[in-house]
């Protein structure tokens, strides 16, 4: 189980992480992780090609209407930060080795008048890995609050998708040409794994709700495609993957965390609470532990279908989302991309896994295309996370034989 992220994991290729978790499915290990705390702070759509006529330069136009606008306008508040993860539709060098990509985006903080630029992030992506990342902190004392974000084009043709994602807790507000895109991607929205987002657990049916309501922070996804294979080949047809697929308790007491923002005493029993899927996510670790237990055969895809098939739909969000001044939105109901299945429920899920047959094991096992293409020539991140995750996974094929022999 894992709550981490990395701003150079790929949104439309499965990296080594994604194929990693895959490959350690494939071998009858469940693989959690935190869908993260991104909300629907994202961005996608097709390279609109214009002329910014500001600054005089190849740029994209977020007006989908017969207008021309090439800023997007957004506030960001004294002292706060925003940290946005451009991407595109072309393969990675990092994962897949030459061609890499073809096009070079950059994406760049510009004044509220458009005149300036305030921050850039302007890599040299043709050949190395399709990632634009930038970071703007707007100081403590700043009296400027409005800013805009401009996308454009160095080299290359137009690519047919674009997305970013702003990365946190987002403290700002996008103004306008507004997507509300999922912001799961990469080794989260790999095929195999088991995608947790977050509910508060007072806001629950065992603490006097008549549904779960889902953080509005919890991250969303199902509409960021796979274009490209391991191999760097273009699908004949986009993989969209429904994530995330269950969601778990957060705001939980912990005996460890200061009593800081966000970790505050919100029940005031005090201790102080656990906010974010992080803690959401090792609650589900928990509850497929419960499961092997019950029947240590089960494979992941059995995992999931029990606790799937009894959590408890989730038609609710909390509302600060998108800046409404309700308490709760309304979402879809059923499997859906902000709650997937809904809440786990660990004592129906156990009562379930009683006289449910186990799947038999895989026996087909795709290793990762883990190729060590230098980080010299690709912007992408071979190297700690690949290698942290790979001995993981040896690791836990030795725990497997370990306990099977005792």
């Amino acid at each position: 189980v894992d709550d981490s992220y990395s701003n150079s994991e790929t949104y439309f290729q499965d990296g080594h992480i994604a194929q990693a978790i895959d490959y350690a499915s494939q071998r009858g290990v469940s693989y959690i992780s935190a869908a993260g705390n991104n909300a629907r702070n994202a961005y996608q759509s097709h390279y609109n090609e214009t002329t910014s006529p500001s600054l005089h330069i190849n740029a994209h136009d977020f007006d989908p209407g017969p207008n021309i606008d090439t800023l997007q306008s957004f506030t960001l508040p004294a002292g706060a930060t925003i940290e946005i993860s451009l991407q595109w539709a072309d393969p990675a060098y990092s994962i897949s080795g030459p061609p890499g990509a073809k096009t070079d985006l950059d994406i760049f903080i510009i004044s509220a008048d458009g005149n300036d630029i305030i921050a850039s992030a302007a890599e040299t992506n043709i050949g190395k890995d399709p990632i634009e990342y930038i970071a703007f902190n707007n100081p403590a004392n700043a009296t400027q609050t409005n800013f805009n974000i401009m996308i454009t084009k160095a080299a290359g043709k137009p690519p047919s998708l674009l997305k970013y994602v702003i990365q946190g807790r987002f403290k700002g507000h996008i103004n306008e040409y507004t997507s509300e895109s999922g912001t799961i991607t990469g080794r989260v929205n790999s095929a195999k794994g088991i995608v947790v987002g977050a509910s508060a657990y007072q806001q629950t049916p065992a603490f006097g709700e008549l549904t779960p309501v889902l953080q509005s922070f919890s991250s969303a996804g199902g509409d960021t495609p796979i274009l490209f294979d391991h191999n760097g080949r273009e699908l004949t047809k986009p993989i969209y993957r429904l994530k995330p697929d269950v969601v778990g308790p957060d705001n939980i007491n912990t005996s460890f965390f200061q009593f800081n923002a966000p970790n505050i005493d919100s029940d005031n029993d005090g201790l102080p609470n656990f906010l974010g899927t992080s803690a959401s996510a090792p609650h589900v670790a928990g509850l497929a532990a419960l499961l092997l237990q019950v029947n240590s055969n089960f494979q992941p895809q059995d995992i999931l279908n029990i606790i799937q098939a009894t959590a408890v739909d989730i038609s609710l969000r909390n509302a600060n989302l998108a800046g409404t001044t309700q308490n709760t939105i309304k979402q879809a109901l059923g499997i859906d991309a902000d709650s997937g299945a809904g809440l786990v429920n660990a004592q129906a899920a156990i009562a379930l896994a009683t006289s449910y047959t186990a799947s038999p094991p895989n026996t087909i096992h795709t290793p990762p295309n883990v190729k060590q293409h230098s980080t010299t020539q690709g912007n992408g991140m071979l190297n700690t996370w690949t290698v942290l995750f790979l001995l993981l996974l040896l690791f836990t094929r030795k725990l497997v034989r370990s306990k099977n022999n005792y």
